[in-house]
């Protein structure tokens, strides 16, 4: 290649920009496990207006902590603000706003005006980001917003890549921010997707079919399994298709019951990796991970593999190779952590993919058994970085058990960005608080790991090995 044409490739590869990685963090262990395994930057709250009740949250002094700890990686943290408070909530927001700014939090995360008006008087130096709970779909919206002192704004879950691509174009001063994964809400407040998904009509845009209120029958109903599999359960894994009144033949909803109950309200979880050379090709600011509700475990793994193919579109982008990418590893190690099946969601106009069964040889893969990998422990995170460096020269890690190890067995640590590493029995040793050597552990207990491998760090998982 002429030494000039390569030189121009360079610099215009080189003008591409990353999309920031933003990841969850239900609690402050959550936060760490998110900036070990590679977040760009994490949202998290505290008990109140977070919009995650049930969240442990982090309180002030942790945020302080986490702020700190996120810059030392040149990580972000933002704070969520984005529930929608009644009057009788009003009085408690400035001082929680102002805490937050003190934190030195480098955004808010909200969805109400009147919260947005509260952060612009208490904290006008702090950037706002506009959740999706705004449910932003165009355009003239995105201006408003930014007339209003909004930097980036997340768009509403149901926009589709040729909406979104519209919404650039419009917009390409305002920052985008996009959900790629995690759990689907069929409804907010009043803003149902249900004719959406299945009639092409939005309510949003006062098309509404109203499906909640159709006559339902079943159709089909047929094991996915055949009997002598089930191992004598009582309720094998089922199919039950439905039909609607008006469409006496056709299938519209189809209910995968795995064992006993069904979760017909939130059929898949969405997993846009894929598409992820889409996102970098039309410069979208931040792609968002659902999930502060979600186990540590959770989080380790997905950010883990968002990282990884970030980093290898990286180098692909260097190369003027956006076209290789391959995201067949990186699903099959999502589909081992989710619990419903992965799809496309809008994404795509006109069509939604179920990737566990378009992936060869995948199908019921977000079945954790399937894949055969178990966790097995945590190391525990040491506050202080003498105490992990004296834990590394002594190769004794705290480790807290997840699932049951047995120590004749091999282990596989995981790794930042998608590093895998095999501890082989001869290699560890497993003791009890008491310093006992111990060879089967169970989940909920303290141990402590004895092993002088130099990959070991604080705060990632350990799985069993295929």
């Amino acid at each position: 290649m002429d030494s000039k044409v390569l030189q121009e490739t360079h610099r215009k590869n080189t003008s591409i920009k990353l999309p920031e990685l933003l990841a969850p963090a239900g609690n402050f262990e959550k936060f760490r496990t998110a900036l070990l395994y590679g977040a760009d930057a994490i949202y998290m709250g505290s008990e109140n207006l977070n919009l995650r009740a049930s969240a442990d949250g982090v309180s002030f002094s942790q945020l302080k902590t986490a702020v700190l700890e996120a810059e030392a990686k040149k990580a972000k943290i933002y704070y969520c603000l984005n529930a929608l408070p009644m009057e009788k909530h009003l009085k408690n927001i400035p001082s929680e706003i102002e805490q937050a700014a003190l934190a030195g939090v480098h955004g808010f995360i909200i969805a109400d005006p009147g919260v947005l008006r509260l952060a612009k008087k208490y904290a006008p130096q702090i950037e706002i980001h506009l959740s999706t709970q705004a449910n932003t779909t165009n355009s003239e919206s995105i201006n408003f917003w930014k007339e209003q002192g909004v930097s980036r704004v997340n768009l509403a879950r149901e926009l589709s890549c040729s909406d979104i691509y519209r919404l650039r174009k419009k917009c390409p001063d305002t920052e985008l921010e996009v959900f790629v994964h995690g759990a689907m809400c069929l409804a907010v407040s009043g803003q149902c997707l249900l004719s959406a998904w299945l009639n092409n009509r939005p309510a949003n845009l006062g098309r509404c079919t109203h499906p909640c209120r159709f006559e339902y029958k079943t159709l089909e109903a047929k094991p996915k399994t055949q009997c002598d599999s089930c191992d004598g359960d009582l309720y094998p894994e089922t199919e039950l298709s439905v039909s609607e009144r008006k469409r006496p033949n056709e299938r519209v909803w189809t209910i995968d019951q795995d064992r006993d109950y069904a979760r017909f309200w939130s059929p898949q979880d969405l997993c846009l990796l894929p598409y992820l050379p889409w996102f970098v090709k039309n410069k979208i600011d931040s792609i968002k991970i659902e999930g502060r509700m979600k186990s540590s475990a959770y989080v380790a793994y997905v950010v883990n593999v968002y990282r990884a193919a970030l980093n290898q579109l990286s180098t692909l982008t260097q190369n003027n190779s956006l076209n290789l990418f391959d995201s067949s590893a990186y699903l099959q190690e999502l589909f081992s952590t989710a619990t419903r099946p992965l799809g496309s969601g809008f994404f795509i106009p006109n069509m939604r993919l179920n990737f566990n069964e378009t992936e060869p040889g995948t199908e019921n893969a977000h079945n954790t058994n399937t894949k055969g990998q178990r966790l097995l422990a945590r190391i525990l995170d040491l506050d202080q970085q003498k105490f992990a460096e004296a834990a590394k020269e002594k190769g004794d890690w705290n480790i807290e058990i997840k699932g049951t190890w047995d120590s004749s067995l091999p282990a596989e640590l995981m790794l930042p960005n998608f590093k895998k590493v095999i501890l082989e029995p001869n290699s560890y040793s497993l003791e009890n608080t008491r310093g006992e050597k111990i060879s089967v552990l169970h989940s909920g207990v303290r141990a402590r790991l004895k092993a002088n491998n130099p990959e070991l760090i604080a705060g990632i998982f350990i799985r069993s090995t295929l």
